[in-house]
């Protein structure tokens, strides 16, 4: 960063480069200092051509410099970029040690090439001299912590030449802090507080512009004013012009214009001053990694003839952008994720699972073991969503999918583990504590310290979870509830600290007098006493998983504990659930993706009759049928997900779909990979028949299928008649009441007038013919949903022959909606894959077509229904005898 003594520090943006680095580029000395980068704890010097880059949180790459017209006039469009870096940062691993980075997330470059470094894990600023082995803190050498001489989760950084200080986003303390360069300096000066700051730069002015990703803004500070002015945004997350979502990095010119790296949406975005309204000029064709498109942008800089350089994270790649362009051009990276020195990586899970994790050993062990459980606290896989100024990851629910979808694929126990701990365990904090309950738990919980169960099932009480016989009663002083009752099969339950559990607390009904019992969710902690387990249960498989009993003897739980208030346990319980359903729908596609090139493998090697096995019919069926039910399933979970992320409250039926659809599936493809292997399939060396052992409990927990599909069913009743373009908006962004709900308008079929929807008005036209099958069976389906309550009207809800077909014809119409979405997305993204993704869907469609057909014919037809009732006596004889009726053949 060149600062003239005139112009202070600041300028544009920060991150990544300094004038020094000239020597660098031999021919194109103009580049001057872009060519800073920081990545998976390393930082890089591109040598020969600039670059910025982070890593897999909002990570890093942003720059500044107060004179870019000095420091670089322009950049040639024919201007090469080398293509491998050279690591001037870190480079020793993970770690605190002066020598080790852990997250680089800011870089700022001053004159003489010292790097300034937000160590976003280690919380702390690191200084670091170009050619040194080791750097230097300058701030928060303390430890995490909001004391003055501590941060927690720095950002940003930039340097304030004019006062010789640091200024720093220090992000989980929510506030923007002084930090003095004068040597002795102890502790920071907060200017600015609660502020989900993330990104920072300065003008030429010295007006400050920060980012604020929770109220999805950006505003503009003189030094000393609290309040600031929006610059960008503020109008609420979202993706409209005037509008941002989790907003990053961010670039300020000499014309005060401010580039935004508008994270969640996918593009960069310029806001003039005093406008209202932005212009996205990177990425404005959604997410994906085609040229014209982004995926989680992060840092960015601007040349002074407009050309824009981002960081283009998820696809590992920088790109340069010129002013008006279409698309860009990849100009670092490119070359697949990696730690090569020409590629970047987001940081995943995959290689601890690899190196690190023995699943066999696992499940003969019964038990995680404890170097295993340290290092999935150290990759942060106990806190994938907790916000990041609780100390978590804070993933939204895509991007916590992906984990998912690798935790799953390498180790289900550890899935389960994980999962229990915050896809349910703690998830009833996120949803619905208190901020103090947020602050005095999710800390700990979030880097595995502490470790999270779900207690909800009892002896008596299932799938009826309102029938709990737990009780909570109020203590005679009020300052208390005293829970005495048992939980069975509680995951997790023989290692947690902390349990959501639910209890019924016992009232007087204020008009009738009478005595009733309200349902209600606690916080309970182990050390409150009178909480005691049971043994690890032998199960049939999740081995390495810890379940257990839980007893409550006069378990005294502070009234603060109440979650969600008092009677409100079934729908804090309910919207757990839901809401972590997601991930085990992602977690699954990935166990189905690893089954599936387990069997590639194996068929491409196995010679049988003169050939390789994956030449005879069967077998290629076999692939195909596994990967359709793995791409149906992928796309289940990542639209659940991105429903979720769009704030998409009602999406219950779509969790129940993908619950039902990925644990049917998953199963399915398993056993046919064990089909595939023959007789070594069947040897627990190939690791296949663990898995098949481990998946048989998803059909049962958090929902049984067969209640899910009543659920299913009996809610789409409830949307009969709902107008066309409520389906249309549906088919869009595939929400699924309105597809089950949609029926045919009677009286406009009544005068020869289509009432099907128009499903192919969304589609690629590649996919028309699937998309007028979807249309038929919606069309159909909603006739005879018409009918069937006109003949039983609410006592359909005991039909329940029918409704369990019901519930797989919606199942049915879901998943064809979803996969004809997603292929469309491909095509218009030109992902490679498109074509091949469609004649999945065609096969899906056209095969889900012929089942809804099925099923509407058989639940319309007499002898079906006489089946039914002839069921319904056998099943009373053989509930009566306790036995199989029929009489042996020898007469024994």
């Amino acid at each position: 960063m060149n600062h003239s003594k005139k112009k202070q520090a600041n300028g544009v943006r920060h991150k990544q480069y300094s004038n020094q680095q000239q020597t660098h580029y031999s021919n194109y000395e103009e580049l001057g200092d872009f060519n800073n980068l920081i990545l998976h704890n390393r930082i890089f010097s591109i040598m020969g051509e600039p670059e910025d880059h982070n890593d897999w949180n909002p990570r890093l790459i942003e720059n500044t410099c107060d004179e870019p017209e000095a420091i670089i006039p322009n950049i040639p469009a024919n201007a090469r970029w080398a293509q491998n870096g050279v690591t001037v940062a870190g480079g020793h691993g993970r770690g605190n040690a002066t020598n080790q980075l852990h997250w680089p997330q800011g870089l700022f470059v001053d004159d003489d090439q010292t790097m300034i470094i937000g160590d976003y894990d280690n919380d702390r600023i690191i200084q670091w001299k170009m050619g040194d082995t080791n750097g230097q803190v300058v701030a928060g050498s303390h430890g995490q912590g909001n004391r003055l001489n501590q941060l927690n989760g720095p950002t940003d950084v930039l340097i304030d030449k004019e006062m010789d200080s640091l200024i720093i986003c220090d992000y989980g303390n929510r506030q923007v802090i002084r930090w003095s360069r004068h040597s002795g300096t102890t502790q920071g000066q907060i200017l600015i507080d609660n502020i989900s700051c993330f990104g920072l730069a300065m003008d030429d002015q010295r007006y400050l512009y920060i980012s604020d990703t929770d109220k999805h803004e950006v505003r503009r500070y003189q030094i000393g004013d609290k309040n600031g002015t929006i610059v960008a945004g503020g109008n609420g997350k979202g993706a409209d012009l005037n509008q941002l979502n989790s907003p990053g990095y961010i670039f300020v010119d000499q014309q005060q214009t401010v580039y935004v790296s508008d994270w969640d949406n996918h593009r960069v975005m310029i806001w003039n001053k005093g406008e209202k309204k932005g212009i996205v000029v990177v990425g404005s064709q959604g997410q994906g990694n085609i040229l014209t498109q982004l995926s989680h942008p992060n840092g960015l800089f601007v040349d002074t003839l407009g050309t824009i350089y981002v960081a283009d994270s998820w696809n590992n790649r920088v790109m340069r952008w010129p002013k008006g362009a279409k698309q860009g051009t990849v100009i670092v990276g490119g070359n697949g994720k990696g730690a090569g020195a020409n590629q970047f990586k987001v940081p995943t899970a995959s290689k601890f699972f690899e190196e690190k994790n023995n699943p066999t050993k696992n499940d003969q062990l019964e038990k995680i073991p404890n170097e295993v459980m340290n290092g999935l606290k150290e990759q942060g896989l106990f806190g994938i969503q907790i916000p990041v100024e609780y100390g978590g990851l804070g993933l939204t629910n895509t991007q916590a999918a992906c984990l998912f979808e690798i935790i799953s694929a390498h180790d289900l126990s550890i899935s389960i583990c994980t999962g229990a701990h915050q896809s349910i365990g703690f998830k009833g904090i996120l949803l619905f504590g208190t901020d103090t309950q947020k602050r005095k738990y999710l800390p700990k919980l979030a880097t595995g310290e502490h470790i999270a169960a779900f207690a909800l099932t009892e002896p008596t009480a299932g799938s009826d979870a309102t029938s709990i016989k737990t009780k909570a009663e109020l203590s005679f002083d009020g300052q208390y509830y005293i829970l005495n009752g048992t939980k069975i099969w509680i995951s997790n339950g023989g290692i947690a600290d902390i349990f959501t559990v639910f209890a019924q607390v016992p009232t007087i009904d204020d008009k009738t007098g009478q005595k009733q019992n309200k349902m209600t969710a606690f916080i309970v902690e182990r050390k409150f006493g009178g909480l005691t387990n049971g043994r690890s249960e032998k199960k049939m498989g999740i081995n390495a998983s810890n379940t257990a009993q839980i007893f409550f003897e006069d378990c005294k739980v502070p009234v603060q504990n109440v979650l969600g208030g008092v009677g409100n346990g079934f729908k804090v319980a309910v919207n757990i659930l839901n809401n972590g359903r997601f991930g085990m729908v992602a977690g699954l596609s990935g166990t189905m993706k690893m089954a599936i090139q387990k069997s590639i493998n194996f068929a491409k090697n196995r010679r049988q009759f003169g050939r390789t096995i994956d030449t005879y019919g069967n077998i290629q069926e076999k692939l195909v049928r596994m990967e359709m039910r793995q791409y149906v399933t992928e796309s289940i979970a990542f639209l659940l997900a991105q429903n979720m992320d769009r704030g998409i409250s009602e999406y219950q039926c779509e969790a129940a779909i993908g619950k039902i659809f990925a644990s049917e599936s998953a199963w399915f493809v398993v056993d046919e990979a064990i089909q595939i292997h023959g007789g070594i399939g069947f040897m627990r060396s190939i690791g296949l028949e663990r898995v098949l052992r481990d998946l048989r409990i998803f059909r049962i927990f958090e929902g049984a299928n067969d209640v899910l599909r009543l659920f299913i069913a009996l809610t789409g009743f409830q949307y009969v008649g709902l107008h066309l373009r409520e389906l249309q908006k549906t088919v869009k962004y595939f929400y699924f009441n309105i597809i089950v709900g949609e029926s045919s308008k009677r009286l406009r079929r009544g005068i020869g007038i289509s009432s099907g929807p128009n499903i192919n008005e969304y589609i690629h036209s590649s996919l028309h013919p699937s998309g007028l099958l979807l249309s038929k069976s919606i069309d159909y389906f909603g006739t005879v949903i018409e009918q069937l309550l006109i003949k039983y009207g609410k006592a359909i809800r005991d039909e329940q022959f029918i409704i369990h077909r019901i519930g797989d014809i919606t199942i049915d119409l879901y998943s064809m909606a979803v996969c004809l979405s997603r292929c469309t997305q491909s095509f218009q993204n030109q992902i490679s894959s498109a074509i091949h993704e469609s004649n999945l869907v065609r096969i899906w469609c056209e095969e889900a077509y012929e089942r809804i057909n099925n099923n509407i014919n058989l639940i319309q037809n007499s002898a079906f229904i006489e089946r039914t009732r002839l069921m319904s006596e056998l099943s009373g004889e053989i509930i009566d005898k306790e036995s199989t009726v029929p009489v042996h053949p020898l007469s024994f």
